[in-house]
């Protein structure tokens, strides 16, 4: 009896040991099996990104057969070098002005989609001391995202309203609101969706200045890859795009759980501001019914900004249209 019931302890045990080997072979042939995509984003992660956040963390890129690797950006982050000596596959411009300028010196990198249907960029001062319009700039002092489409969108700005540079100021800016709290500079270049929430938690009164007010049109944040990876990986990136839009419209239906989760990943952020730029970044993605826009780059809009940028001398050499968008990747995503 003993040795029947050993014989049954020990079968027991190695059905138990095979249905775990079984399993661990299976999890590594599911590893295997993922296609890895890495993407670099330009800036700190915060409500802007949640999207892609929600999607990895409720598993809608492995559905997809990726294994997708976000890469938070910061002040020293460089997507355009990332994806040009691939490092990865994917990065994120804060605006097309950054990539056309890029093409018209020479970088093989295309624009597959933009996930802000307009730029968020803008001068921020305050109340105290505002910039409301252009004859407000003379003797102030400005810091700047030098580098970036920041810097690229405040110069159009200022030479399309006939702004004397020589009168203006410009500094570096290090992402860092104490000096404007200060008052030891008078506006810094930012989103309007995203300084104006900090500052008016801190009990300050924000002044934004839009360059869509000057008839200045753009695309905000705007995905990229080489013409090689491209060419090796459409298919990959189309399901990266289709996983992240399933991630953005979960977002903006769960808007308290989506906080939470970006919370989760980052620590750092706080609840209360990033509500208030989840609000702002609804109206900068959402159409007039309030569902998720789409993120296909128009010609009509990329040739607008090539002819903005060219008649104001941010680049000297116009690139055709075709050399800045390819929108095959969006089309395979719709499928």
């Amino acid at each position: 009896m003993k040795n029947h019931v050993g014989s049954k302890v020990i079968l027991y045990c190695l059905l138990i040991a095979f249905l775990v080997l079984f399993s661990s072979c299976n999890n590594t042939n599911d590893q295997q099996d993922l296609h890895k995509i890495v993407v670099q984003f330009g800036w700190l992660p915060d409500m802007h990104h949640v999207g892609f956040w929600i999607a990895l963390n409720k598993g809608y890129y492995m559905e997809e057969g990726l294994d997708v690797q976000l890469l938070p950006g910061g002040l020293d982050s460089s997507p355009l070098k990332a994806v040009v000596s691939n490092v990865a596959d994917i990065g994120q411009a804060g605006g097309l002005e950054q990539l056309i300028t890029a093409i018209s010196e020479g970088l093989p990198v295309y624009a597959i989609a933009a996930f802000h249907r307009e730029t968020p960029q803008a001068l921020i001062s305050l109340s105290r001391n505002p910039i409301r319009k252009p004859s407000d700039f003379a003797g102030k002092t400005i810091a700047v995202a030098f580098g970036d489409a920041a810097e690229i969108l405040l110069k159009t700005y200022m030479i399309k309203t006939n702004i004397d540079q020589n009168e203006v100021k410009l500094v570096p800016f290090r992402f860092d609101l104490t000096p404007l709290i200060d008052g030891r500079i008078d506006a810094i270049t930012g989103f309007s969706t995203d300084q104006p929430a900090t500052l008016f938690d801190k009990g300050l009164s924000p002044v934004v200045l839009r360059y869509s007010d000057a008839g200045i049109r753009s695309y905000g944040y705007t995905f990229f890859c080489s013409k090689s990876t491209l060419a090796a990986k459409s298919e990959h990136i189309a399901a990266f795009l289709r996983a992240s839009r399933r991630g953005w419209i979960y977002a903006f239906n769960h808007p308290e759980e989506a906080i939470a989760v970006m919370v989760k990943y980052f620590p750092n952020l706080k609840p209360e501001i990033e509500k208030k730029k989840f609000a702002f970044v609804r109206d900068l993605m959402c159409d007039k019914n309030g569902d998720l826009a789409e993120w296909t780059l128009k010609r009509e809009v990329v040739s607008q900004v090539i002819q903005m940028l060219s008649q104001y001398g941010t680049v000297k050499v116009s690139p055709p249209v075709d050399t800045v968008i390819d929108d095959r990747v969006l089309q395979e995503e719709s499928k």
